[in-house]
């Protein structure tokens, strides 16, 4: 009896810890799309991966704060065409920023990278 119990009592505590706090907040995530269109990326794992030299470091600092300040604003826009719109421009004009600090192999697999993130996030450029 003891064990049906408290079966029952942790099924109980773990439906109700994965539901969403409230439906109005989901909606308005899901709505919003807020998380979806902020890039922050790890730079000092960036780095890593693409081998940058400290200046290139530096720039791609730089060009990075760029795309998050741009993107910030992007995702509180409310009309979802504007904000589609507003994105790829704000990738567009990150790209040519990037393709000015790093060199061919590293603008290369940078784009795969980009690429890979932008799928998984369902913002196919």
């Amino acid at each position: 009896m003891k064990r049906i119990l408290f079966t029952l009592i942790l099924g109980l505590v773990m439906l109700f810890s994965t539901m969403p706090i409230s439906s109005k907040e989901f909606t308005d995530l899901k709505d919003n799309n807020v998380e979806l269109y902020e890039m922050n990326f790890s730079i000092h794992n960036l780095s890593k991966t693409l081998k940058l030299t400290e200046d290139q470091y530096n720039d791609f600092y730089k060009v990075n704060q760029h795309l998050v300040e741009m993107t910030k604003s992007i995702a509180l826009e409310k009309n979802e065409q504007n904000k589609k719109k507003m994105f790829r421009n704000a990738i567009d004009i990150h790209l040519r920023e990037i393709k000015r600090v790093l060199n061919d192999k590293q603008y290369r697999y940078y784009l795969f990278l980009l690429n890979t993130t932008l799928n998984n996030r369902g913002l196919i450029y």
